[in-house]
């Protein structure tokens, strides 16, 4: 950083000093000047800020009057103690910072990671960028929080890339003080940590390596309060139980243990033969650089190609009669040019404002996206994403369904609904948000904005979108038919995974079972969260299951295990599986994996309960005992349960036959707040389950009688379900199978947890009741 005036530390600590070392303290006395000073000097594609951005990231809450009041200030009180040279910009509508007046160590650690100079980009990382900052209200959190996983991430692939090379060299010492690098600065990060165990055992210091694994166990048990992963602990095993050393593989088996997509921004070609449209195009650039770089999983390099581009985004402006067009591609780096998406030309007035060059941007966030974003789930027509909508409303609508992808439901409908908001005529968004509601418990709001939405823009909702309404709008109801329908309505149209998937899994709440296999068999790998979406692993394995194949869903199980070895859907769908393979020291094994791991969409509990379920289903009442337990404890361990939970630990232990207790649970969820719609029939269900299992057959007939009378459109026919149980447990088995058979009439999904029920253990023997659940194709 010579000839630099002032030198800001940022990573592992926050430090401003003149070039002579003085400390310049001041500033760093005030977060907002330092958050403002700091976004300045980061590393930016585009080093020149709008005012209106720097006011929206730090003062939100205040109109523009007094949002550019308060930054003049600010900017007056950094100028008066760092020179007015220090900063550039364009009048009173941009402001930025000279580059060569002020070094700063995160934008020196992207220039040397961008220029291929990994050992001194690794060198630059003392810490977590920006320690211990922290600014309320505004974007400033988030853009900080994105900045330091994105300099973590790029750290992480920078070491990575020298164990790797120093490996494959055969120096060890080399690779090993990378590796050790590598978990100085992603301390949580097991895939550093494997590596360092690995290396160290290759060098044939097995102790270290154990003593390594044993501070990292110690480090997530009391900062995270979780375990190693099962991969990190089966290979300190197998370091701890072999006798001789590893060896180095070669490289096809030691791939860097991350990954980054960097897109390059290529300039915008002028070919309208006209100079004058040369500083449209730099306009165009400079949009589509500063769009792409809001997509969190991609970097963005503007002009040049870095040494491991990913991708390359190309734009060229052409005449045409009435003015403009723009038309896009984006290429794959190294393949040939091999063209991922070319967008539709997009016409320009020969004056377009900002928002005019908005269609351009939103198509290629949308493709890039599609293409690398691991949490956006975005459908292609015809070659074309479905609906470009303006930048701004594309944006929150990329915030939305990572927040939904994440199980962040109340804020993914709160930015859905207002990508919607912004743009009319996106009716995914609209759709996407009402989803997003379900999940909330808001069922009849969901269903009023989709339906609003879908007759607002019944002209110019696209195939896709209509489709895709009418199939949230009958699965919503229950609609079991109509929701397979617009699915397959859907295939038709794109074969965007996330609906191939809802297509197998309408397929399998129809009990098609062989069907949802055929539609989901080689779709567990690809681009896009859903990858990620555990619910894919339980209806595919779930299918195999119900067929008897348990040997294909073991391989299938697995490999679910393999991609999300941290989530408990896979881990469930596993317990269902050894329990059919007559493993129950296996599903107790499971059960204790699941207790140590963090409630999502299911708990622990719900592993423990289907393990118990499917153990006794298969003939090992004594395990399924000891699983029901386990999940007891995790349950009454808990300082503060949910209703639901509540309602899950009396389920258990009426099943465990503890009909006291069971009631003592139930009265205990009646005194918490009320839930969802479907915690509230749990209650009147369960409390007829106890009269019937009492030998209160009249009280258990009044429930019966309040089951029936329910007039909710969104109960799916799951109220009949209880009804069907409760006749079951006064042993009234043909009221109970025609209950069931009303049941699933009403649009009670199909699934592989109806076939262990305990409440339903005795109409097994029934024909009818076989009849029911005999797969249907």
């Amino acid at each position: 950083h010579e000839g630099a005036m002032f030198e800001f530390r940022t990573l592992g600590t926050i430090d401003l000093r003149m070039e002579d070392g003085t400390p310049v303290r001041e500033p760093l006395r005030h977060a907002k000047r330092v958050a403002l000073l700091a976004y300045l000097a980061a590393p930016h594609p585009i080093p020149i800020h709008r005012r209106e951005t720097l006011i929206a990231l730090l003062w939100p809450d205040l109109d523009e009057s007094h949002g550019r009041g308060v930054l003049r200030h600010e900017l007056y009180e950094l100028r008066k103690e760092l020179g007015p040279e220090l900063f550039c910009g364009n009048g009173g509508e941009s402001i930025g910072v000279e580059g060569g007046r002020i070094w700063c160590d995160a934008r020196a650690f992207t220039e040397a990671f961008d220029s291929g100079l990994l050992p001194e980009a690794v060198d630059l990382v003392r810490g977590e960028f920006l320690p211990g900052l922290h600014v309320d209200g505004g974007e400033f959190d988030r853009w900080l929080d994105g900045e330091r996983g994105r300099l973590t991430r790029r750290a992480g692939v920078a070491a990575d890339r020298l164990t790797a090379r120093a490996a494959k060299n055969g120096e060890l010492k080399a690779a090993i003080l990378w590796a050790r690098r590598w978990t100085d600065f992603a301390p949580y990060d097991e895939s550093a940590w494997r590596r360092l165990l690995f290396l160290l055992d290759v060098a044939g210091d097995r102790a270290e390596a154990l003593r390594c694994f044993e501070t990292l166990a110690a480090r997530l048990e009391e900062d995270l309060d979780i375990e190693p992963s099962p991969e990190t602990v089966s290979l300190a095993a197998s370091i701890r139980d072999r006798a001789t050393r590893g060896a180095i593989p070669d490289e096809a088996e030691f791939p860097p243990a991350s990954t980054l997509i960097v897109v390059a921004v290529r300039p915008v070609e002028n070919r309208t033969g006209d100079p004058r449209q040369e500083a449209l195009c730099l306009r165009l650039g400079d949009r589509l650089v500063e769009g792409l770089s809001e997509l969190a999983y991609v970097e963005v390099v503007a002009g040049s190609e870095v040494p491991w581009t990913t991708a390359i985004v190309t734009a060229a402006l052409y005449p045409r009669e009435d003015g403009l067009e723009v038309r896009a591609r984006l290429t794959k780096a190294g393949d040939g040019g091999r063209v991922l998406f070319a967008a539709e030309p997009v016409p320009l007035s020969w004056d377009p404002d900002d928002e005019a060059m908005s269609g351009v941007v939103a198509r290629m966030m949308a493709a890039t996206a599609a293409q690398y974003d691991p949490r956006v789930p975005i459908a292609f027509v015809h070659g074309l994403p479905v609906h470009t909508p303006t930048w701004e409303s594309w944006l929150e609508y990329i915030r939305g369904a990572e927040a939904f992808g994440e199980y962040r439901f109340e804020e993914a409908a709160r930015r859905l609904y207002a990508a919607y908001e912004v743009d009319p005529q996106f009716v995914k968004a609209a759709i996407f948000a009402a989803l997003a509601r379900t999940y909330c418990g808001d069922l009849e709001g969901a269903e009023l904005l989709a339906t609003a939405a879908l007759e607002a823009g019944a002209e110019s909702a696209s195939d896709y979108e209509r489709y895709f309404g009418a199939y949230f709008l009958s699965d919503l109801r229950g609609n079991r038919w109509e929701a397979y329908r617009a699915c397959r309505e859907l295939l038709r149209l794109t074969s965007h995974p996330v609906l191939t998937f809802l297509a197998g899994r309408e397929a399998y709440r129809l009990n098609r079972l062989t069907e949802c296999i055929r539609v989901l068999e080689g779709n567990d790998t690809g681009l896009g969260w859903w990858k990620d979406w555990a619910e894919w692993w339980e209806v595919f394995a779930g299918a195999l299951h119900l067929l008897g194949d348990h040997h294909s869903e073991l391989a299938a199980v697995m490999r679910g295990r393999a991609r999300l070895p941290g989530e408990l859907e896979p881990i469930r769908a596993e317990v269902r599986t050894r329990a059919a393979l007559h493993e129950p020291d296996a599903v107790l094994a499971l059960v204790d994996e699941a207790m140590r791991l963090p409630p999502k969409l299911i708990t622990p509990a719900d592993v423990a309960s289907t393990a118990a379920r499917e153990l006794e289903h298969h003939g090992h009442p004594a395990a399924g005992i000891s699983a029901r337990r386990a999940g007891l404890a995790w349950l009454s361990d808990r300082d503060s349960g949910s209703r639901s939970e509540k309602l899950l630990e009396a389920r258990m232990l009426l099943e465990m036959g503890d009909l006291v207790a069971a009631g003592q649970r139930l009265g205990a969820a009646q005194t918490l707040p009320a839930g969802t719609p479907l915690d509230d029939l749990a209650t009147l269900g369960l409390a007829g389950l106890l009269a019937a299992l009492g030998g209160d057959s009249e009280a258990a007939a009044g429930v019966i009688g309040q089951l029936e009378a329910l007039q909710n459109p969104y109960l799916s026919g799951r109220h009949l379900l209880m009804v069907t149980e409760i006749h079951a447990a006064l042993d009234q088995a043909d009221q109970a199978i025609e209950a069931f058979r009303r049941a699933f009439a009403a649009g009670l999904p199909f699934g592989v947890e109806l076939h262990s029920l305990p409440t339903l253990r005795s109409l097994v023997s029934s024909p009818e009741f076989e009849a029911l659940l005999k797969p249907r194709g």
